[in-house]
């Protein structure tokens, strides 16, 4: 009857095709053994198992790869689009963009470098071991050294005769002076340095003599030492 039809089509709607059937819901089916081979039908079940008996029989490992997976988004150029994006980046503190493109004089500034290069451009040269002091005298002076100004000085340019004052006028224009302690040398030139007279005990040549100041100019003593007697010049 047409009824009886129309209930048959209604339990055959109900039922899968038997070629390439879309199961819907959550069909099952039996679990195979593990060392199934062949054309059995297998389910979730039995997939875990092979699995877990590939990676150690736990299933961690896989998770932690499908973690790892999710978290980079699935993307199979990961350190490259990190790269990129790293590239778009700037220091935390901006040290680097704000050194960017400065001249040597900017990065100098930027660092506080200006008052170091000024103080370096204005010191002594180890090379030069003291060559390079622009006042030697006042350097002397200053760390309290004794000065040996001479070792061959031509003491007035003649042989003409000199007074002790005269002679104290020549020490003080050479600076002898400023020091605790200054010394020279006349040169061998009997032409070219002077004869002090005015002694009381005899002519003091001042060719070859060795002359030594202590103290300053209202309180000094000098000794002059002459390679021979003078007395008779």
């Amino acid at each position: 009857t047409p009824k009886a039809v129309k209930t048959v089509m209604g339990e055959v709607r109900t039922k899968a095709p038997l070629d390439s059937p879309a199961f819907t819901g959550t069909p099952t089916t039996p679990t195979p053994p593990g060392d199934a081979k062949g054309l059995q039908t297998t389910n979730a079940e039995f997939v875990r198992k092979l699995i877990a008996a590939l990676v150690g029989s736990v299933l961690e490992p896989l998770d932690t790869l499908q973690e790892l997976a999710d978290a980079l988004g699935n993307d199979p150029n990961f350190a490259t689009t990190v790269l990129n994006k790293l590239a778009g980046k700037q220091p935390l503190d901006e040290t680097l963009t704000a050194l960017s493109g400065k001249s040597v004089d900017g990065l100098i500034e930027y660092v506080g470098l200006r008052e170091t290069i000024s103080r370096a451009a204005d010191a002594l040269q180890k090379s030069q071991n003291g060559g390079d002091i622009p006042d030697k005298d006042l350097f002397v002076r200053r760390i309290g050294a004794a000065r040996a100004f001479d070792g061959a000085v031509i003491i007035g340019c003649d042989d003409n005769p000199w007074t002790t004052a005269e002679f104290i006028v020549w020490l003080e224009s050479q600076g002898a002076f400023n020091h605790p302690y200054w010394m020279c040398r006349g040169s061998w030139s009997y032409a070219y340095n002077k004869i002090i007279t005015d002694t009381g005990c005899g002519n003091i040549c001042l060719a070859g003599a060795v002359i030594e100041v202590m103290g300053v100019r209202g309180a000094m003593t000098i000794r002059v030492t002459t390679s021979h007697s003078v007395s008779g010049w």
